[in-house]
């Protein structure tokens, strides 16, 4: 006699719900399994979790420190104190060795500071113009000589010259400046002294900027040292002239305005009295010297100091081979060069952070790997060990297939159960960086290699006899 079709639906719901019942009934009643095999679900979750954190949030770090980290880098003589008395304000770079720094591309902001020594301060007529006849009226020797350091930025400058040390941090040895190298009383025992500058009121720093150009018919910006000030009787705000007698040496004049006075002590040969003017203004007198035998000597550099485009960064070692190639050429300095690049942040700790990122890149697939065959073994071997349930449902008349079915969905239940507790805690506790897809696929994975190696496993069992399965020592 044939069932009504509502009667038929009813005897499949209740099946199926006696089948998840009997499923959840095994689960509960081998807790010490199903919670060793939800826990290395959950485990493993967050185990890959942590691996695929770590390496995005180690990569970010080190897209960060290599975009922000700046290396700054030097020349300088090869041997310290190195000195050519050809050069009697130790300006050894040569000019065009800086133009070939700054073409490199590899410079975001370069400091530089040059030195001229031959020129005198001379104070304007009453009617404010050159004293023409001031070199009859009175006498000048190289003792009354008013050097020049050229600089194109003055907050470097002042950084510069707030602690002078050398390379290694240390306190720099005295320098003997010799005025008249002739005249013993007038070697001069220099030591640097930090440098401060009072202003003129509503001075613009940025005046001092290479960019900003100066000629013989324009007024330029000088800061003069206190005692300089008050030998000539200058005060904030005068007007000035620079201008030499030198009869092989093209004559030129400069007008100059007092916008600081400084105190303090540059460390520099002959510089302890200097006065300050902008690193363009020397490019006038630079070209009158070109034809002569001072072109590009007593106007070359004393200090280059320069900073790398953080953007070059990656490329800190190409800059280095550049930077040797420009120190030895021969005509780069007056004396022998080098360079200092002060590269250590990304050198040690960049550099092992880098390592650290590659190590964990390769150990990710192999975690994965291993995990993998974990869950699928660890699935087999609980099939395995579940002969005496899938004896019993074969006793009460289940088929292989259901037999099969069954066992595949009860350890399938446990390990979503894992993965999922796995995920929300790697959510909660795998802080700001959160996680991604991949995430999410491992899952995916485990749990297919779990159902793959819960169907070998029931396979294998279930193509037993009941009997056997019974007679099977757990």
């Amino acid at each position: 006699m044939t069932q009504p079709l509502t009667e038929l639906k009813t005897n499949k719901s209740n099946r199926a719900n006696a089948i998840r019942l009997n499923i959840i009934r095994r689960i509960t009643r081998s807790p010490v399994r199903s919670i060793l095999v939800m826990g290395v679900a959950f485990l493993f979750i967050l185990a890959i979790g942590w691996l695929q954190n770590a390496i995005e949030q180690g990569r970010i770090e080190i897209n960060r420190l290599y975009d922000t980290t700046i290396v700054r880098g030097e020349f300088r003589s090869l041997f310290p104190g190195d000195f050519d008395p050809a050069f009697p304000m130790n300006q050894i770079i040569r000019p065009r060795t800086v133009d070939i720094l700054l073409d490199s591309g590899f410079t975001r902001s370069v400091y530089l500071e040059a030195g001229f020594e031959y020129t005198f301060l001379i104070l304007p007529a009453a009617d404010g113009s050159f004293p023409d006849d001031i070199w009859e009226e009175q006498e000048f020797t190289i003792r009354n000589l008013n050097r020049l350091i050229a600089i194109d930025d003055i907050e470097t400058f002042l950084k510069v010259h707030y602690n002078p040390t050398d390379v290694f941090g240390e306190p720099l040895e005295p320098i003997f400046s010799m005025v008249d190298p002739m005249d013993s009383d007038t070697w001069v025992r220099v030591q640097g002294e930090a440098v401060a500058i009072t202003f003129v009121e509503g001075f613009d720093k940025t005046t001092f900027a290479r960019d900003v150009l100066y000629d013989f018919d324009t007024i330029v910006p000088i800061i003069l040292r206190y005692c300089v000030a008050e030998e000539h009787g200058l005060e904030l705000g005068d007007r000035a002239f620079l201008s030499h007698n030198f009869g092989n040496i093209d004559p030129w004049i400069i007008q100059v305005y007092v916008v600081g006075i400084y105190t303090g002590r540059m460390h520099r040969q002959l510089a302890h009295n200097a006065s300050l003017i902008p690193l363009s203004a020397l490019e006038p007198i630079r070209e009158v010297l070109a034809g002569s035998d001072y072109g590009g000597v007593i106007t070359g550099y004393i200090t280059v100091q320069f900073e790398v485009n953080p953007a070059k960064n990656r490329e800190i070692e190409s800059f280095r081979e550049i930077l040797e190639e420009i120190v030895t050429r021969r005509s780069a300095g007056a004396v022998l060069l080098t360079y200092d690049l002060f590269d250590g942040e990304l050198e040690f700790v960049v550099r092992q952070m880098e390592e650290n990122l590659y190590l964990l890149q390769l150990l990710y697939p192999v975690t994965i790997l291993v995990a993998l065959l974990i869950a699928a073994g660890l699935s087999l071997l609980v099939i395995l060990q579940n002969t005496k349930n899938v004896a019993v449902m074969r006793v009460l008349g289940l088929s292989r297939k259901r037999t099969r079915q069954q066992c595949i969905m009860e350890l399938g239940l446990i390990n979503i159960v894992g993965l999922i507790l796995g995920i929300f805690g790697f959510a909660l506790l795998g802080g700001s960086g959160g996680f991604d897809t991949r995430l999410i696929l491992f899952a995916a994975g485990y749990l297919v290699v779990t159902l793959l190696g819960s169907l070998i496993g029931a396979i294998l069992v279930s193509s037993r006899s009941p009997l056997e399965l019974l007679q099977v020592r757990e």
